[in-house]
């Protein structure tokens, strides 16, 4: 699975459509075709961010409508993470290990948090930690260390674990801690 990134100027909707790419490496050869790609900022740019650093610990982050934010690095421990866009896990290189941390995750307005997909799930390790306490403020209807989704969509999709279901080798009453 090759991995080939664009760098293009700004766009004024996100799509996630086949396009037809055309791409050359000079003595090596060519390849053509109707490829599916997205448009995508990276997490790790500080053109993500207006040109400061990524968010630190603390911060308060919101990823806006028609915007696709690709989540390359493991996050500090965020205060809150509005996505009206859409916070997209970047495709695990070599091993990679990438951690969402924050006390507080809200997707609305059609705002999606997406690892992997049902046609290419994750095969990397994928973490979100939501941090807090007993004493941690609750969000209206929501509550405290939450993933908060309200008209809009979180999609986990990993690697398929084999087997699906085990056959038991004895009954299982109710209290058994062994069998």
């Amino acid at each position: 699975h090759q991995t080939l990134t664009c760098k293009t100027s700004a766009v004024s909707e996100p799509f996630e459509t086949a396009q037809p790419l055309y791409v050359e490496w000079p003595g090596a050869g060519y390849a053509s075709g109707n490829f599916t790609f997205f448009q995508a900022d990276f997490w790790s740019s500080p053109t993500t961010w207006g040109g400061d650093p990524p968010p630190v610990a603390g911060d308060s982050v919101v990823v806006p409508k028609n915007t696709t934010v690709l989540l390359d690095q493991t996050t500090p421990n965020l205060n809150l993470i509005v996505i009206e866009g859409e916070l997209v896990w970047a495709p695990p290189a070599g091993g990679q290990k990438i951690e969402l941390n924050a006390k507080y995750i809200f997707l609305h307005k059609g705002g999606k948090l997406r690892i992997g997909s049902e046609d290419e799930p994750y095969n990397g390790q994928a973490v979100i930690t939501m941090h807090g306490d007993r004493k941690s403020k609750e969000l209206p209807m929501y509550g405290a260390k939450v993933i908060a989704v309200r008209q809009g969509s979180l999609e986990l999709h990993g690697q398929k674990k084999m087997p699906a279901w085990t056959k038991l080798s004895a009954t299982a009453s109710v209290g058994d801690n062994s069998i």
